[in-house]
């Protein structure tokens, strides 16, 4: 019998079905980007052939593996909490006070553009903030081997209309930070 243990295959391909590869499954999303519970594991079964357990899915939703909550079970529904491609539908959040600070993590070779124009959500739905540096550190790290870090006056941006969401307690986002919110290295 096949180890089942590799949960983080698991939370990558349930984020991946979910976020951007629905069609290519054959998976319908609803307005919220809500999917068939039943159906995402009827996927899941079939690609791994038996390899996970439904037992295997509650560290993945707590965001257990590396503490990014990725996904969210509603009764009989599942959906990704964020990172939503533009080819979605857009998912709707509750406003949330954010803290004075949040922190984003980029590659210098951006840091111009990000000047001009601020913050944008680029090929993703909303702009992805974090409540802790060393997250936002960890984010960027994926993408380059030299993240800058960026300081986030979220509070003051708030203060001038810039609505915040926070999908989970160690994130927030917002559909962008204009240039003058932003503390460059």
């Amino acid at each position: 019998m096949m180890a089942r243990k590799d949960l983080k295959r698991l939370s990558k391909f349930l984020s991946f079905l979910l976020r951007h590869g629905a069609a290519e499954f054959g998976l319908e999303l609803d307005e919220q980007g809500f999917a068939s519970f039943d159906k995402v594991w009827a996927l899941v079964e079939e690609r791994y052939n038996g390899r996970y357990v439904l037992d295997d899915l509650k560290p993945v939703l707590e965001g257990k593996l590396d503490g990014k909550k990725r996904l969210v079970l509603e009764g009989d529904r599942i959906r990704a909490v964020y990172g939503h491609n533009r080819k979605t539908t857009q998912i709707q959040y509750e406003p949330a006070e954010p803290p004075v600070i949040l922190y984003h993590g980029t590659n210098r070779r951006v840091l111009d553009n990000i000047r001009e124009s601020g913050l944008l959500p680029m090929e993703r739905q909303y702009v992805h903030l974090s409540v802790h540096l060393e997250r936002a550190l960890s984010v960027a790290s994926r993408q380059t081997n030299k993240p800058v870090m960026l300081k986030i006056r979220a509070q003051d941006a708030k203060n001038a209309g810039v609505l915040f969401f926070q999908p989970d307690e160690n994130h927030f986002l917002c559909e962008s930070i204009p240039p003058e919110f932003i503390d460059f290295p």
